[in-house]
């Protein structure tokens, strides 16, 4: 599975339907929606000659902002970078775009954001 979808994609998903089924009713994934868009810039991938392995990173910015959302409501505009996701004081930095998806799916009910 790693190699179509990354492991840790899979973990989250898994476990955020399990941790939404009622026992009866089959379920979906669940996600908060904050309200913004996403674009990226700057990418670029980096050997790291220590591990013999690289990875990419890239600028993750804010490409557009739907009324009255969360994001509208907390003051996010476009072209506000975004640089991390803090939930419930946990802090996860943003090296690549599809992370903010990832961090997302492992939230659940009354977590902060």
């Amino acid at each position: 599975i790693n190699y179509a979808i990354p492991i840790q994609i899979v973990k989250n998903v898994t476990e955020n339907i399990l941790e939404n089924y009622n026992g009866t009713t089959p379920t979906s994934v669940y996600k908060p929606t904050i309200g913004f868009g996403i674009k990226t810039s700057n990418s670029k991938y980096t050997y790291d000659e220590t591990n013999g392995y690289g990875y990419i990173t890239e600028t993750v910015s804010i490409a557009s902002v739907t009324e009255n959302s969360i994001a509208d409501i907390i003051g996010l505009d476009v072209d506000y970078q975004l640089v991390s996701i803090i939930i419930n004081n946990n802090e996860f930095t943003l090296n690549r775009y599809f992370e903010i998806d990832d961090i997302l799916l492992s939230t659940r009910i009354n977590d902060t954001i």
